[in-house]
């Protein structure tokens, strides 16, 4: 990590090798090394905002500072919370009679999820302090 120009506190940079470190699945290591090569990259929110479908749950055990950590737990409670009952109130619509309309509703649901867990994971990593 190095100096953030902004003085946000420190710049969150990571490498393929971080992850492999950090006991990543091979999966998320061969995604990040399509998009990045080797890196380094600077975690930022709008990067995390672009790339969904890393597992920011994941990164957010391993990679953030434990205060960090904490923060990103305890706002991620409050999304799947807004995510349980959105889905208790599909439930409630469509019921079991209507599954595949409920099944692709409920995806929707699930993505929104993982994009704003990326977003909080992104704003996090850019105040590390």
């Amino acid at each position: 990590m190095k100096a953030n120009p902004l003085g946000k506190g420190v710049e969150m940079k990571i490498t393929a090798m971080d992850l492999e470190r950090a006991s990543a699945c091979e999966k998320e290591v061969e995604r990040f090394r399509e998009l990045f090569g080797e890196g380094p990259i600077t975690i930022t929110a709008a990067l995390c905002m672009e790339h969904p479908e890393f597992d920011y749950n994941w990164a957010a055990r391993h990679l953030l500072p434990a205060a960090l950590r904490a923060k990103f737990d305890c706002r991620q409670a409050v999304l799947w919370t807004k995510r349980d009952h959105q889905e208790a109130v599909l439930w409630a619509e469509y019921g079991p009679v209507e599954c595949a309309r409920l099944r692709a509703e409920c995806a929707v649901l699930w993505a929104e999820l993982d994009r704003r867990c990326a977003v909080l994971f992104g704003t996090l990593a850019e105040k590390v302090p």
